[in-house]
């Protein structure tokens, strides 16, 4: 696939939603989640995640804080 494509095709694909929403008098607010929506990642299957949601909050909250505040001299 030449690069790129996808998104064209996607785009390409979509203006029928396009117009309708515009042809319904849909508000610019509207309008930029309809394309918000359209540029979105499609869902890929992976791994399930190693951490959960609290465990993230925890580590990024560890890792913004000074070394010595937990006990680590940085030398």
């Amino acid at each position: 696939m030449v690069r790129g494509s996808r998104w064209r095709n996607r785009w390409v694909a979509l203006q029928s939603r396009f117009a309708e929403a515009e042809t319904q008098g849909a508000s610019e607010k509207d309008l930029d989640r309809l394309i918000a929506e359209c540029l979105s990642d499609e869902y890929r299957s992976g791994t399930p995640a190693r951490f959960s949601a609290e465990q993230m909050t925890q580590i990024i909250a560890l890792a913004c804080e000074k070394p010595a505040d937990s006990g680590y001299p940085v030398t």
